[in-house]
């Protein structure tokens, strides 16, 4: 008995130990060296993940090859999650939306542009909208029980516009209303309450059907999604600009929201690895009983 005890403990260790030893793929158009994401990979190391900047640069757009190049696929494949950032242009990676949809990998995008039926098809249509000052700056958890969530207070502060005169930029677009996502969505927040409440964060499960408009740029159609997919909003960005990490105006509760979500998606579903590996410590407990 206690030595099924050890085996259990030693395989659900070693599930936990899957998301902290991970490899985080960042996707951006900034460049590793004197760009706004360093702060970002500096966070996500010292979460104890290993950050792969070979997406940065701007190397996984379409006009490099997309997900679908040999070389940047080999990126891709070599990590456990890709983090898509704001600094993305929506046309470039859009284009590319069947090699993205395509990827097997859990995948969290950043970017409320690429959401749309034009791009991705992570949403039924285009209504992606700025937050305003009635939004506040504030998340509002509306389903307590979503990972993405745990252990925040509600609301929680993720924005912080001061360094903009108290008013959002425009850049930070965000889905409006909940019908505009996809029926499988799972909202774990939004910005703001009410009416007028942004859609923050959700997660899409794999298999979803996307939702890819007839005139997509890039020939793209719908199809069911290969992984996981999750939103999380982006931050207003001081000039305008669109890759700033870690500044004034980005909160402490947002850097908890995005740790969260990215906990949740590098943890596989109990049916499969976790199964697997108890199943497996059973057998050999089983064969070391009859030996």
């Amino acid at each position: 008995m206690k030595k099924m005890i050890v085996l259990m403990l030693a395989v659900l260790f070693g599930t936990a130990s899957i998301a902290s030893a991970a490899t985080i793929l960042v996707v951006s158009d900034q460049p590793v060296v004197g760009g706004l994401e360093a702060p970002l990979v500096s966070s996500l190391q010292g979460l104890g993940y290993t950050v792969d900047t070979a997406g940065m640069d701007g190397t996984m757009r379409n006009s490099n090859g997309g997900p679908t190049s040999p070389a940047n696929a080999a990126i891709i494949d070599a990590a456990d999650l890709v983090l898509m950032t704001r600094a993305t242009n929506s046309t470039e990676y859009g284009k590319d939306a069947d090699g993205w949809n395509a990827v097997t990998k859990p995948m969290i995008l950043m970017n409320g542009f690429i959401l749309r039926d034009t791009r991705f098809g992570w949403m039924v249509n285009t209504n992606i909208q700025w937050p305003s000052p009635a939004n506040g700056t504030d998340l509002v958890i509306t389903n307590p029980a979503h990972p993405f969530v745990a252990g925040m207070t509600d609301p929680t502060p993720v924005l912080d516009f001061s360094s903009l005169g108290g008013s959002p930029a425009s850049n930070d677009q965000l889905p409006e209303l909940v019908t505009d996502l996809l029926p499988e969505a799972e909202v774990a927040a939004t910005l703001g309450s009410g009416p007028g409440a942004r859609q923050y964060a959700f997660s899409i499960p794999a298999g979803t059907m996307t939702s890819i408009d007839a005139s997509h740029p890039g020939g793209a159609s719908s199809g069911p999604l290969a992984g996981d997919r999750a939103f999380i909003g982006a931050w207003a960005y001081p000039g305008g600009d669109s890759a700033d990490y870690g500044s004034p105006v980005m909160t402490a509760g947002h850097e908890t929201l995005l740790a969260n979500a990215i906990s949740t998606m590098l943890i596989p579903e109990p049916s499969t690895s976790l199964l697997l590996m108890l199943g497996a410590a059973v057998f050999g407990l089983a064969r070391r009983r009859q030996d």
